[in-house]
């Protein structure tokens, strides 16, 4: 039991560390796209497309997590990793 409890704190612990990056990542790339549009910068822009790419890679990450909730309260978490036959082939 004692391993299970870890495994979901962890769990827990790296979901909440992904969801506020990624939130994060989002809100700097819509103030730097208004920013961008506003002041015709295309460099900052660009930049600002760049970084989808690691927004993106962060919700993939995320969506490999299973929630359970009851009442509000998270009782549950596990990360779906796949089997060491699916990452081969």
């Amino acid at each position: 039991m004692e391993h299970t409890v870890k495994a979901f704190e962890e769990d827990i612990t790296r979901l909440r560390g992904l969801v506020a990056e990624m939130g994060g990542l989002a809100e700097l790339s819509v103030q730097e796209s208004l920013d961008a549009i506003v002041n015709g910068d295309e460099d900052l822009g660009n930049r600002v497309i760049a970084r989808d790419k690691e927004i993106d890679a962060l919700e993939m990450e995320i969506d490999r997590f299973f929630v359970v909730e009851r009442d509000g309260r998270v009782i549950g978490c596990a990360a779906l990793e796949p089997f060491e036959e699916e990452k081969m082939g």
